[in-house]
């Protein structure tokens, strides 16, 4: 597969968790309009992968290590969160788009910065609890997606319960991952919230004090269950 892409580069890649055993791998050698109808525009590639212990995290890092990421400028991952995205994502340094659908779990850990004294106490943490942690989230010099300028958050939940926030919840990790020291100089472009569960005016406009363009489509679906 890496060889037929190499004389065109891979410009959009798309993941999908189609159902609870199977993955879906599209790439496209355009960049393709965010609000395109994707069905008709045909992609260079295709692949189904069937996964019998529901590994996806195994297979999404198995086929993106066979394909040629440096040209991607738009991601779009639908019901996939990788355990590592510094690990299997690396190699997108010129992404300028990303879109998650679903899920977007590792996200605020994969924007922000690793200090020395939490790589530390990761490493602690991890050799107590007999786990095995990559170099790439520990690595706190690695910037994930350096050209990053939108993010698209579609049917996320934002809260796991709306009227008891936690600090674990999506939207406390990801303003601070909005407001870590990697935008500290330079607010991050642009964050677009579509559909999505447990977000309301209230998150909006404290998204809108630390992004330079938060767009959201207004909807409103609060409640412990989807």
């Amino acid at each position: 597969m890496r060889e037929s892409l190499e004389s065109e580069p891979l410009r959009t890649l798309e993941i999908e968790s189609t159902n609870t055993d199977q993955l879906l791998f599209k790439g496209w050698t355009t960049v393709l309009p965010r609000n395109s109808c994707r069905q008709y525009l045909k992609p260079k590639f295709c692949l189904v992968v069937r996964s019998l212990n529901g590994q996806h995290n195994v297979i999404v890092d198995v086929v993106t290590s066979s394909l040629p990421l440096s040209s991607v400028n738009y991601l779009q991952l639908d019901g996939v969160s990788p355990r590592s995205w510094k690990q299997t994502f690396r190699g997108m340094v010129d992404l300028t788009q990303l879109h998650l659908c679903r899920t977007a779990e590792g996200l605020p850990a994969a924007l922000s910065p690793n200090s020395p004294k939490k790589k530390k106490a990761k490493k602690a943490g991890r050799a107590a609890a007999n786990m095995i942690e990559t170099q790439d989230e520990l690595d706190p010099h690695l910037c994930l997606f350096p050209r990053l300028e939108y993010i698209r958050l579609e049917a996320v939940r934002f809260y796991k319960i709306y009227k008891e926030p936690s600090s674990k919840d999506f939207m406390k990790r990801f303003e601070r991952a909005m407001k870590s020291k990697r935008y500290k100089h330079s607010k991050f472009p642009h964050v677009d919230i579509v559909r999505v569960f447990n977000f309301a005016e209230e998150e909006h406009t404290r998204l809108k004090g630390i992004v330079q363009e938060c767009t959201w489509d207004g909807s409103v679906k609060l409640g412990s269950h989807r």
